[in-house]
Parts: C-alpha cells; structure tokens; sequence
C-alpha cells in the first residue's frame, strides 16, 4: 500500500442556501464501519467506481454530493457517464484512493484517519471550505483544487512518471523549473523577477511545489481562475486560458495534450450522465505586425467544426487555429462559431493591429538597447534608452489590450506605473518588448 502525506488548505466560505445543483449520485452507509482508518466516517458515496468520498456525520448531504460531483466531473470530463482515462481509474483504484471529508482540522475522526490510513488520500476537504452554492470559486469552494491534488498524486503522478512525475527531472517539473525562474529545492528569496509562479510557502518541498503548480495550469486552462487574477498574483500570475497559453506554452501544450486525457472544462457541481454538453468557445491571438496567429481555446467534441470570420469583410477561416494577415492597421471584431453534435457557441473579441511588431500578444525578447528596472515594480520603473529618436512606449495588458502611449526620450526615463492592476504587462518601444511585473 502507498503512504501519502495529504495536503490541506484553508479557505473561508460564505455559503447560499438559496442554490441547488442536479447530483445523479448516492450517498450510502460506511461500506468500511470496522476499518481503522476509516470507521469514524458515516457518508459514503462511490464515484465512478474509481474513489470513495468518506465524509463524517455532521458534513450536509448537500456537501458530500458536491465533492462526489466535482469529483465525478473530473474523471468523466465529457459528462458521459464513464471514466475517461481508463488507465487512470485502474491505478486510482489499485491505490485504494478516497477523498475524505472532515468536520473540521484536527476532528477526532480525522486523528483516527492518520494515524491510520496507509493508502492514497492525496489531500483532504473540511467543511468550511466545501461551497455548493459556487463551484470551483478559489477562496469559497476548495473542492476543485484538492480533489484535483487527489487525482494528480494518486494517479497521473504514478501512472505517467516521466510527464506527470513529481521528483525531478520530469516534464512536469522542467515546465516548473521555467515558471519559477530555475531549479530551486528550497524557497527563493526573492523569486527571479522573471518568475511567474512565486509560491512562498516554506512548508512546501520541491515535490509539493509540483503538486501545486499542476493544479494552477490546470485550473488556470479551465477558466476557474479569471476573476482571481489580483487576489493570486503574489503566487501565480497566468490566471487565464490566454494568459497560460501564452506566458507557459510548455506546460499548456502539456496538460491540453489529448494523450493525457486531462479535464479540460471547469466542474460546475452538477454530474447526472450521459450529457450532451454544449461546446463553449474561446481563442487568443497572437501578432507581429498585421500577421495574426489565433489559437483557438474552446471545448468542443472530436469532428467539430469551426467557423472563424475576422472582421475585414474578407478573411475567414475553417481551420482550428488559422493564421491570417491583414492588409491595414485597425481594430476587428474577430468572430469564432463553433458547432459539435451538442450544439454551437459563438465568441467575438475586439482585436488593434498596427503595421509594427510589439502590439499585440508576442514572446517578448531581450535587447540591449531596452532595459527595464525595477522588475517587479510597484510604483515607479526607469526605461533604459540607447538609441536616438526612440519610438514612444506602449504599455499593453496580457491579452494585447492598449493601455497607455507614453512619450520617452534616449536616457532614463521613469515611469509611473502605480495605476496599473497587479499582474502581467507588455513593455515595447518599437519592435523591442520587454515583460513587466506589476507588484
């Protein structure tokens, strides 16, 4: 049997009586009343066949059906009734693996359960952090991410080691080594400012570091992150799909890689299989110059189609992730329709292009002649100019969305940056581009 040291996490809830999600799911005795580790739980409820959901007596039914429900969403992404890695629910079920739910830290049921439990938990869920009522919402419902690190450690971590593997060198924690800025066993102090995943928790080892951080790309590719873009910054900054994609291709290429068989859509906290879930589109984009890569996001089944009209009254495109160059300067609506057996979805976005590099969503690079300080900044930064007649600065958000033209000159030149939201931004003068931290 496998000895895993569970994590926990604390999160404050405010709870809704007022919503109610559809559960297709049962909540049964203890089927293990005599265990050991397990006795002092009295709810059960078997997900999938793959992990049992232990919860004590005074956790609501309403809250044990939920965590199955995320649990059941994340194994059966596409809603169908069946595991989708079937490889995956083999070594969840040989590590014995559940997912336990706890009145409270340090409960009497919980002692009992350490002191032990020899199997796979992964992680655990109290009470307070348990939320109906918003699913998978970062700071009120925990149940994404722990069920996740459950997932993840019981099962990807043992059964794709060279990719999902938490001790060194793996995919996983090469893509991690980047987004932290190096190889660092031990907290970094500061982080390099070219860092975009900062976690500072001294508690956390290497291998838990990677637990972590699979959970943030994850939930970041599924959308559960975008509104907690500012209240995470300190530890993760690719908070969107776009940001993801674009800030840590490496890991994005990984976890969307359909040989995995990871979730792609966000849980909502309703599992009643088989559902024809309608298809949700998204895309970012990507320009030098009036040449445009868009890279299509959305979660569609295999055969979809997709209609992209990128609003010059000329260019369209049915290809997945289409490139396209337009002939003037401007600002297009650039629609995506897609459409799958389950339905359609339709997504527009404003897009400026301009006949220069550096206004839209580009890798930056360095050069000598652009030097930025301090990075991470807070209040005021200096711009380093070494050519003569320098082209004014642009300040664009992560998306490529224009924010300020600053007129600059060769020299120092400081720059207030104290209005900007904590976050990611692009710094360009001329073709020249340059990652800002907004602290």
């Amino acid at each position: 049997m496998i000895r895993v040291t569970l994590l926990t996490f604390c999160f404050a809830l405010a709870l809704n009586s007022n919503s109610q999600n559809t559960v297709c799911l049962t909540i049964e005795a203890n089927p293990n009343p005599g265990h050991a580790a397990l006795g002092g739980f009295t709810k059960y409820v078997d997900v999938l066949g793959t992990m049992g959901i232990y919860a004590e007596s005074s956790i609501s039914d309403e809250k044990v059906l939920h965590a199955a429900a995320i649990t059941a969403e994340l194994l059966d992404n596409d809603e169908d009734g069946i595991v989708d890695d079937q490889q995956l629910k083999a070594k969840l079920i040989a590590n014995n693996t559940i997912m336990p739910v706890f009145a409270y830290d340090g409960s009497p049921v919980e002692n009992t359960f350490y002191n032990n439990f020899n199997d796979c938990g992964g992680a655990v869920l109290y009470n307070d952090e348990v939320d109906p009522n918003n699913p998978t919402q970062w700071g009120m419902d925990a149940s994404l991410e722990e069920i996740l690190h459950t997932i993840n450690v019981c099962g990807h971590n043992e059964l794709y080691p060279t990719v999902f593997g938490f001790s060194s060198p793996t995919q996983l924690t090469d893509a991690m080594d980047t987004a932290r800025g190096g190889h660092f066993t031990t907290i970094p102090t500061p982080y390099p400012s070219n860092a975009w995943y900062t976690y500072d928790d001294n508690t956390c080892d290497y291998e838990c570091m990677a637990v972590e951080y699979l959970y943030w790309c994850i939930a970041a590719n599924m959308g559960a992150l975008s509104n907690v873009c500012s209240g995470i910054a300190n530890e993760w900054l690719p908070c969107t799909p776009c940001l993801l994609h674009n800030i840590d291709d490496e890991m994005f290429n990984i976890i969307t890689d359909p040989q995995w068989k990871l979730p792609q859509r966000k849980p909502d906290g309703n599992y009643c299989p088989p559902t024809c879930l309608s298809p949700t589109a998204g895309f970012c984009f990507s320009d030098i110059g009036l040449a445009v890569s868009f890279n299509n996001l959305s979660n569609v089944l295999a055969g979809g189609t997709y209609a992209w009209d990128f609003g010059d009254n000329s260019g369209t495109s049915t290809q997945q992730d289409p490139s396209y160059t337009y002939t003037t300067s401007g600002t297009y609506d650039v629609c995506l329709i897609i459409e799958d057996t389950c339905g359609t979805d339709t997504i527009c976005q404003s897009i400026t292009i301009a006949n220069n590099p550096g206004t839209g969503i580009i890798e930056p690079n360095t050069n000598e002649l652009l030097n930025l300080y301090p990075n991470p900044g807070e209040d005021l930064i200096n711009i380093e100019i070494k050519e003569n007649n320098p082209s004014a600065l642009h300040i664009n958000d992560i998306r490529g969305g224009l924010i300020e033209i600053i007129e600059i000159k060769k020299g120092n030149n400081q720059i207030n940056i104290s209005k900007l939201n904590k976050g990611m931004y692009f710094i360009s003068v001329g073709p020249r581009v340059v990652f800002l931290i907004k602290h």
